[in-house]
């Protein structure tokens, strides 16, 4: 496109038209009209596409007027050069994987000379186009080619096709064992062309492996380990896939083994079975185990799955004993072993010297065992509270009493250890009796004495009989004792089993109470003393003026807290004072007056 800027002017007025030529010479009767020109104002002119010659000259006649008839024309050359003609031709379709390609399907078909370049994601500007870095899809791949003579630019596109490359997946089966088939399955995919092959490399040191098909094929590791496997897969149309790696980490198989007993007895043969199954990797505490004990007579439990099972076998014979074990990661194996050493058992007999006794008495045990040939080697005795003897006759003291189950097992000359017989064993509790604290009475009076005792089929004595109504009585009564005296209860209950407790009766006897005292410091009655008042724990005494002040209160009365007289301290004026004596222990309040005289 050819451009021109008018700069015509007339003065005075304005031009009011222009026409332009833009090929004078060659088509001079061919022009463009404006009728309404202004300075500046651009006009732009498209020549034709030509490569040959190199270049063209046109005469451009510019008229300018004013008004109608008044003109003037400027002419002028131009010279035109030649534009390059460029084509570019269909790209190929490439893999992502591919090696960066050199684009040679562009040029220049006109023989103009001149510099060209490449544009677009990927390409470089001498056209080498990297697919890894363009990215799986469709690109436009720009050409440009730029003439040397005058700058004359041509260009064209053209579509590259990246595919993308397949995806290499696959799986593999669960648990993965050593010397175990394990099953891998592909599970690539492609999204252009059709998957043709699958190559495999175990990571073990094998050859690697090529499938045609995805379908799952077995492989088998030798050893335990964490192994790296890989597969790669290829397209109909040549597209290779990344590497696909996944650790398996095949697992090591548990390698079962048990003992046996060197002997085992009847009538009911209880064999354990020792567990003795080891793992490579030190997962013993993980293995599940299946036991098999070859003895379909015994029904359900001729199976089992605990770690060291004890099975009874009810005679003798050869037995294959199957043991399966499954590690914790699902490795399975197993092994048999033949036993076939059963003897017969012998019979234990548990005898004592009591029937039974009362708590603190000991007891001696004896034992004895029957069967032909047959001679006890070893004792086990358990008395039923937590207390073990390894003696043949032994002698025991039980702490608490209870029914306890006494239960004896005796090994014999040949190993066979006899049934566990086990006999009930009665240790009577002591009775327990409290009849309370010491107690009083008054002069004259009666108290019942009363019991709290525990224990079955109970019976009763109190020592001595003085003044009760009966011996023999849990709450007897004491009638008018004439002195102070201590009683005592013996509690027999079952089986002859005693306590007694013990308590003092003093006698309480009448209050006197003295009218008048005179403290004056003389030594002589110097103190309200009160006879006997000393021996009720629990009297009160207040003492009042005639106005009704208190000025003397005791609650424990004794000799060296008798009245003195006194108020905190200070002597009482001579005068008569009232008392309130509350003596407690059944006996009545008593009122009266006390004197105090100098």
């Amino acid at each position: 496109s050819v451009s021109i800027t008018n700069l015509s002017s007339v003065f005075p007025g304005s031009v009011t038209k222009v026409e332009i030529y833009w090929d004078n010479t060659g088509t001079p009767n061919l022009f463009e009209l404006d009728d309404f020109p202004s300075i500046g104002k651009i006009y732009k002119h498209l020549y034709p596409n030509f490569q040959t010659p190199l270049t063209k000259n046109y005469v451009i006649r510019f008229r300018a007027y004013s008004g109608s008839v008044c003109v003037q024309d400027k002419l002028q050359t131009i010279t035109v050069n030649a534009s390059p003609k460029v084509v570019f031709g269909s790209i190929p379709i490439l893999c992502l994987d591919a090696l960066p390609y050199q684009i040679t399907q562009a040029s220049e078909t006109g023989g103009i000379s001149g510099s060209f370049k490449f544009s677009g994601l990927g390409v470089s500007n001498v056209g080498i186009f990297s697919p890894a870095i363009a990215g799986a899809g469709t690109h436009r791949i720009l050409y440009t080619y730029t003439s040397s003579a005058g700058g004359c630019v041509d260009t064209a596109s053209q579509l590259i096709t990246v595919m993308a490359p397949p995806i290499a997946d696959f799986t593999f089966d669960q648990p993965a064992c050593e010397t175990k088939n394990i099953f891998f399955n592909s599970t690539s995919s492609a999204s252009v062309g059709q998957l043709t092959q699958f190559n495999w490399d175990f990571g073990d040191g094998l050859a690697p492996v090529v499938k045609n098909t995805p379908q799952s094929f077995s492989h088998i590791f030798s050893k335990a380990g964490d192994y790296s496997v890989s597969l790669k897969v290829s397209t109909s149309n040549g597209c290779v896939s990344s590497l696909k790696q996944l650790k398996v980490s095949v697992r090591p198989l548990p390698r079962p083994n048990f003992s046996v007993p060197a002997i085992a007895c009847l009538p009911n043969a209880s064999v354990q079975f020792i567990n003795q199954t080891t793992i490579e990797d030190g997962t013993e505490n993980t293995i599940t185990y299946d036991w098999v004990f070859d003895d379909p007579m015994s029904g359900l439990n001729n199976i089992s799955v605990v770690n060291s099972p004890t099975h009874v076998y009810s005679s003798i014979g050869s037995y294959n004993i199957k043991l399966k074990a499954t590690s914790g990661n699902g490795c399975v194996s197993d092994t048999t072993i033949v036993f076939n050493d059963i003897h017969s058992q012998p019979k234990a007999i548990i005898s004592s010297d009591l029937p039974n006794v009362c708590l603190g008495s000991k007891v001696i045990f004896s034992s004895m065992l029957s069967g032909l040939d047959t001679v006890a080697t070893e004792w086990s005795w358990n008395f039923g509270d937590g207390q073990i003897d390894l003696n043949r006759s032994p002698e025991h003291l039980y702490k608490t009493a209870s029914t306890f189950e006494v239960s004896l097992s005796i090994k014999n000359n040949f190993g066979c250890v006899s049934d566990t017989v086990k006999n009930l064993f009665i240790v009577n509790p002591n009775p327990t009796v409290d009849i309370g604290p010491d107690r009083v009475v008054l002069e004259g009076g009666s108290i019942v004495l009363s019991s709290l005792v525990t224990g079955t089929e109970l019976q009763y004595l109190w020592s001595p009989a003085t003044y009760l109504n009966s011996e023999n009585n849990p709450s007897p009564s004491v009638n008018n004792p004439l002195t102070d005296i201590g009683y005592k209860l013996t509690v027999t209950s079952k089986g002859g089993c005693k306590s007694s407790d013990s308590l003092f009766v003093k006698i309480l006897v009448g209050i006197k109470l003295p009218n008048l005292f005179s403290p004056n410091g003389d030594g002589i009655n110097d103190r309200w003393l009160i006879k006997y008042l000393d021996s009720y724990p629990n009297c009160s005494l207040q003492v009042f003026t005639r106005s009704g002040q208190l000025v003397y209160e005791t609650r424990r009365y004794t000799d060296a807290t008798a009245w003195d007289g006194t108020l905190k301290g200070k002597p009482l004026p001579f005068d008569t004072y009232y008392y309130i004596l509350q003596p407690g222990s059944g006996r009545k309040s008593i009122t009266g007056f006390v004197t105090i005289v100098k």
